[in-house]
């Protein structure tokens, strides 16, 4: 790709799928990107020259149980569709709720377009 394009910026597109593979480009070369649709936290990992303006998908939720643990929760659950943006929000939640003295004491994935009997071993 960088013999195709001479600019010291880029715009990357729209999905953290496919930014992944531009932003090692870019940072291998010295070009800045610009990730606007990426929030995968893997695209911005050790890459000084690659930044977004989503929140990395491992911080998602790092105010929401620090919010819960204030209010007095102790523990967490959690549903959520199978997909790499979701898993990765909700793949952070381990070590969220370590981090903040909660115990997690479920994980549910359901497929993507789940119907009722995806949700008969959470609710039973």
């Amino acid at each position: 790709m960088s013999k195709y394009f001479n600019d010291q910026f880029w715009v990357g597109p729209y999905s953290s799928g496919l930014t992944e593979q531009m932003s090692k480009i870019a940072n291998a070369t010295g070009r800045v990107l610009l990730a606007g649709g990426a929030a995968s936290t893997s695209v911005f990992a050790s890459r000084p020259t690659v930044f977004g303006t989503l929140p990395p998908t491992s911080n998602y939720f790092s105010h929401a149980v620090e919010a819960l643990q204030k209010k007095g929760a102790r523990t967490i659950a959690s549903v959520w569709e199978k997909g790499s943006f979701t898993s990765g929000v909700c793949n952070a939640l381990p070590a969220l709720a370590d981090q903040h003295g909660m115990t997690l004491q479920s994980e549910w994935p359901v497929p993507t377009n789940p119907t009722s009997e995806n949700f008969d071993n959470i609710t039973n």
